[in-house]
């Protein structure tokens, strides 16, 4: 049974481009809790290492071989060689197949193949196919960084990310969640050995899932009680709340452009006990003139490639073209110099990303500072620093006139 769904969300992903996470959730919710995690490591660690999974067998298959195929012979090589099963677990992906002749070339594939080979590393190509990425992304982060960090970013891609919680701190203090087993990993962030999100605490808002760098973002706008603050890229919404620990709701203004990210906003603030007063669904690269004036601490959680978050997203990789970057970029820069043109003297802007694509982070940010002599840098950080956390930029500029 466990197989079966996997196989579907897989085809669902791979074949017709949706979301594995969101997939997941929704499949999920009809799966007994204890058969959750095998459909969930077969599902994830298939996209993490697809590419590498599919080179172990690219020399038994046609240009015509079905993608379904691929998808059950890379479930099967997954589960002999990363989870170690004994090699007959191939007969129940053969089972999954309908026909005779389907049933031998799954079977033929997986006899022939005793062991995992290696590409040659020493070809980009193979490189992309070891770390399962697209050449292009592969090529694109080689010419942005130096051989070491390079590699740090390589093995980092397909590290099993935790799940990370945040303590809503309007409902709650961590002596509230000593009996559900957590590892407090600082004044804002912890950890737990188990899932928490069917815990009653959870439901009623006592903490929400945040990455464990994300939580440190809004910090960058070193927030006062009654600073004016505008989040224009807001959804999904984890920082906007993060800034509740300082400021009243009645002094945040929420953008998003998509309408049902809103709707999500709106649910994640009545369940955590918030009530929000000013609340957009506009572009915003042409977000209200008079609101930026307003404000005196800005966010922009800038639209971008993602690449920071792979590792949690694995699908990234696969849904991602080359194209979208000139796309994103172009959309960064509207929104940058849409807010940046209409900010009022000494307001503080943080522009953040989750990607590692520095045409969408620093080399953004110099733009915007050669094109606008009234913006100052103050700070420019990439958060590297735990290997099972995502990773993000920031940059915090001031208006100086």
């Amino acid at each position: 049974m466990e197989r079966e769904i996997a196989y579907e969300i897989l085809k669902e992903v791979l074949i017709n481009g949706k979301y594995a996470s969101l997939t997941l959730k929704t499949v999920l919710r009809n799966v007994p809790v204890e058969r959750r995690g095998f459909i969930t490591e077969i599902v994830n660690g298939v996209l993490r290492h697809y590419y590498y999974l599919e080179f172990q067998f690219a020399d038994d298959t046609r240009p015509n071989t079905k993608m379904s195929f691929k998808i059950l012979l890379a479930m099967a090589l997954y589960e002999r060689f990363f989870m170690h099963k004994k090699e007959y677990v191939a007969n129940e992906y053969i089972k999954m197949v309908d026909g005779k002749s389907e049933r031998g070339f799954i079977n033929a594939v997986m006899r022939k193949i005793t062991d995992l080979k290696e590409p040659d590393i020493s070809t980009d190509e193979g490189m992309a196919i070891k770390f399962s990425l697209p050449l292009w992304i592969y090529r694109m982060l080689k010419a942005q960084y130096s051989k070491d960090f390079l590699a740090m970013i390589l093995n980092d891609l397909n590290n099993i990310p935790k799940v990370y919680y945040r303590i809503n701190r309007n409902k709650a203090h961590f002596e509230d969640l000593c009996d559900l087993d957590i590892d407090i990993l600082n004044e804002d962030s912890f950890t737990s050995k188990r899932s928490l999100v069917d815990e009653k605490l959870f439901k009623e808002g006592f903490f929400y899932i945040q990455d464990l760098n994300s939580a440190k973002i809004y910090k960058e706008l070193a927030l006062e009680k009654n600073d004016i603050f505008l989040d224009l890229c807001a959804a999904p919404g984890s920082k906007l709340f993060n800034t509740f620990d300082i400021i009243h709701p009645d002094n945040a203004y929420i953008n998003d452009i998509n309408p049902k990210r809103i709707r999500l906003i709106n649910d994640m603030a009545e369940r955590l006990g918030f009530e929000l007063s000013h609340v957009y669904t506009d572009d915003a690269a042409v977000f209200s003139e008079e609101i930026i004036k307003k404000a005196n601490k800005i966010l922009i959680d800038a639209p971008c490639s993602g690449l920071g978050v792979i590792k949690r997203k694995p699908e990234i990789r696969y849904r991602l073209k080359s194209t979208d970057i000139d796309d994103l970029c172009n959309i960064q820069k509207a929104i940058l110099e849409h807010t940046v043109t209409n900010m009022k003297k000494g307001a503080t802007l943080v522009y953040s990303t989750c990607t590692l694509n520095t045409k969408e982070n620093d080399r953004q940010i110099k733009k915007i500072l050669a094109k606008y002599d009234d913006l100052k840098l103050l700070e420019e950080k990439l958060y590297f620093d735990e290997p099972s956390a995502d990773r993000f930029y920031s940059a915090k500029l001031l208006k100086i006139s």
